[in-house]
């Protein structure tokens, strides 16, 4: 993940200095309370490839823990609950969705956030594990 977006890149994203959710999403800051968002590996395929995608509008307010996109894809509808709160500020426009994967970000948003909240690359890794999975968290 660490080449330009295909699409449009205004940050070079570094999976290592990305932060992650236990939803799928990552973020990546390009500077101080701007951060990029956008769907991780896992998520595609758990969710299959994207045939729809409904993003807020620039100047939306998103809510965390708050519905702010809807995706469908070949294995299931999905909305897409927001990790953070703030002011969308960009999103991608004219987004073909066979280009959508992991390296594309979805929106830009002006949040201030503590990155402890979230995980790092490393802590994601070991969530997405197939050994972290037992009974009690299903």
């Amino acid at each position: 993940m660490s080449s330009l977006n295909p699409i449009h890149s205004p940050i070079t994203l570094n999976p290592k200095i990305m932060l992650y959710t236990d939803d799928h999403f990552w973020l990546q800051s390009s500077k101080p309370n701007i951060w990029y968002l956008g769907l991780t590996e896992f998520f595609f395929s758990e969710h299959g490839k994207p045939i729809d995608l409904q993003l807020p509008l620039v100047n939306s307010l998103i809510q965390k823990g708050e519905s702010f996109a809807t995706i469908e894809a070949t294995k299931t509808v999905s909305d897409l609950i927001a990790p953070i709160s703030g002011k969308v500020i960009e999103r991608q426009e004219n987004l073909s969705l066979p280009d959508l994967n992991s390296e594309v970000w979805l929106i830009c948003v002006e949040a201030n956030l503590n990155p402890s909240e979230f995980m790092n690359l490393d802590d994601y890794s070991r969530y997405c594990s197939p050994e972290t999975v037992t009974p009690t968290s299903l």
